[in-house]
């Protein structure tokens, strides 16, 4: 029995071991149902790239592409394993012939396909693109093929699609991620994302002129924070509509300017909606949304939305109902183990109260013996200076002082730091660097919040670290930074593994690693004996006990920490 009363963590060991192995089996029976659930929601995913195919459309949908017709009946379904891929496109571009383009990230590759056999040839592969970047396609009317490189900041030209050898265009004002790509009344038309605009240029050979553009920030009917354009398309009154995303490029807002910039309206998608890519086809947009799995098609008269119907719609239905189904089970797999895990600490800490309370008997003496009693009453506070005889020691300057000096360069760092890096975002950020405002407020705003969080903290472990310890006779003697005092006997003092309290006063006598902050001779021959006669908490009840006495230092670090994650969460939630 002695071996199962180790294994166990309680006094019926046996029957705590099943407990311990029953939770075990549920933590790995819920930790299951969470990856099979998330495993299989993501089988399910949405549609995204779309293109316009002769008269029909082509959607990449999951592991497939779909030809579909504008009312939505499914012309053709084209698993794109066959075609050589995983679902890893990033864009797909209809040719007048018939055939498609397709780019992928993994392995970095264009080939042009015919979807009716599935025969694909390979333009271009890592040989000419680096592996793992987004690339937006275009074939424009004289026949080259025009790739944006996103994350490379650049546009790659090849003059026909027979024997490709992409070389990028001298952009005369530079690019940053840019995206799609469109020919139109002769120009190139590029969604330059971080420079937050459409850009137009004059294509000479391999050389790029920029005209004009469009600026998206500042639209009367955004939302806030949506300042980056990802997509965009010509509709036959001459307005050109813009997928303006947000800081996380996710929720965008679908805006109309004209061909001279000037802001117009703005698509009423429904509450939560998620657009990535549209065409215009037959006097409408189709937009695509792979969040609420769903393709919104936009009449240009009244831009009425509504969702794709037919056959293709009823198919979004099914996928979107079994992507729910996993969705809900992987959310009970979360919560089960969230469950399972609070259920074990609640047991475990009953059970390790149990055993502290057996081991304070054994150290009391036998019998039944209870804890003794910590009493309410608080000693009143006097001026050390009306103290006579009281003999306070001090700190070994050699541990004390290192861990002081930290501090104050800390604080002067975290001073320091927010200039610092508002000042490098000011002045020495490169010209083409992200220019968002709401970016640059978001930083300062997270910046101050740590400053406000973690300056205060520092600052009270500081004073912390200034009060002492004194004896009298046989009493005991607390001091706090202002010279405040109180006089006890050690048994109605508090302590902790670090501290010694009583009232509102705490003095820290360890470090984290249980070292004294005092030389030897004075640790071994007066404080532990001191130590020995308080009553001594763990480190939670100790922190309770300092803030039902109302100490500032422990408010302090209760509240700060909770207040910064909210706030921080709040901004991240504005940006």
């Amino acid at each position: 029995m002695g071996d199962g009363k180790r294994l166990g963590f309680g006094a019926d060991s046996h029957r705590n071991n099943l407990l311990a192995l029953l939770l075990i089996l549920l933590v790995f029976a819920a930790l299951g149902l969470r990856f099979w659930a998330e495993h299989h929601k993501s089988l399910y995913g949405g549609p995204q790239q779309i293109t316009q195919l002769g008269d029909a459309l082509l959607i990449n949908n999951g592991d497939a592409l779909y030809r579909i017709s504008p009312d939505g009946e499914i012309l053709s379904r084209h698993d794109l394993s066959q075609l050589g891929y995983a679902n890893n496109l990033t864009d797909l571009h209809g040719l007048p012939d018939g055939s498609v383009l397709l780019a992928s990230s993994r392995p970095a590759t264009v080939r042009q396909c015919r979807l009716e056999t599935s025969d694909c040839d390979t333009l271009l592969d890592a040989d000419h693109l680096p592996e793992g970047r987004a690339y937006k396609l275009l074939h424009g009317p004289d026949g080259t093929l025009m790739i944006a490189d996103t994350s490379g900041h650049r546009i790659l030209r090849a003059q026909d699609l027979r024997n490709p050898e992409p070389t990028p265009l001298d952009i005369t004002a530079g690019l940053r991620f840019p995206n799609q790509l469109s020919w139109h009344n002769g120009h190139l038309w590029v969604a330059d994302t971080n420079h937050h605009r459409l850009s137009v240029y004059q294509v000479n050979e391999m050389r790029g002129e920029i005209l004009g553009s469009i600026e998206v920030i500042g639209h009367p009917d955004a939302r806030r924070t949506r300042i980056w354009p990802i997509a965009f398309a010509f509709d036959e009154r001459g307005r050109v509509w813009v997928i303006v995303a947000n800081n996380l490029l996710r929720e965008a807002d679908v805006l109309a300017y004209s061909m001279e910039g000037r802001a117009l309206t703005r698509i009423e998608l429904p509450e939560g909606a998620d657009p990535v890519f549209m065409t215009h086809h037959q006097g409408a947009l189709f937009i695509t949304d792979p969040t609420r799995m769903t393709v919104y098609q936009v009449d240009m008269n009244d831009l009425r939305v509504s969702a794709l119907g037919g056959q293709f719609g009823t198919h979004l239905d099914e996928h979107r109902t079994q992507r729910d189904h996993y969705a809900t089970l992987s959310h009970i797999g979360l919560w089960s183990l969230a469950g399972i895990l609070v259920l074990g600490l609640l047991l475990a800490s009953g059970s390790l109260r149990e055993r502290l309370s057996a081991q304070w008997q054994a150290t009391m003496g036998t019998g039944s013996k209870q804890r003794p009693h910590l009493s309410n009453r608080i000693a009143p506070l006097v001026n050390a200076d009306r103290l006579s005889g009281v003999s306070w020691l001090e700190p070994d300057p050699k541990r004390m002082r290192p861990l002081q000096w930290a501090l104050y360069a800390g604080m002067a760092c975290i001073l320091l730091a927010p200039a610092l890096i508002i000042a490098t975002q000011v002045y020495w950020a490169p010209e083409d660097a992200d220019a968002s405002p709401y970016t640059f407020r978001g930083l300062m705003a997270m910046l101050l919040v740590l400053v406000a969080v973690i300056l205060p903290l520092m600052w009270q472990a500081s004073l912390l670290l200034k009060s002492r310890i004194g004896i009298r006779g046989g009493l005991l003697y607390l001091r706090d930074h202002r010279g405040r005092a109180i006089q006890i006997p050690a048994e109605v003092a508090v302590s902790s593994p670090m501290h010694i309290s009583h009232g509102p006063i705490t003095v820290v006598l360890f470090d984290g690693r249980r070292k004294s902050f005092y030389d030897e001779e004075t640790t071994e021959n007066t404080l532990k004996p001191i130590v020995a006669r308080t009553h001594h908490l763990g480190h939670i009840n100790f922190w309770l006990y300092q803030l039902k006495q109302r100490q500032t230092a422990a408010i302090l670090a209760t509240v700060l920490p909770l207040s910064g994650v909210l706030a921080l969460y709040a901004i991240l939630k504005w940006l």
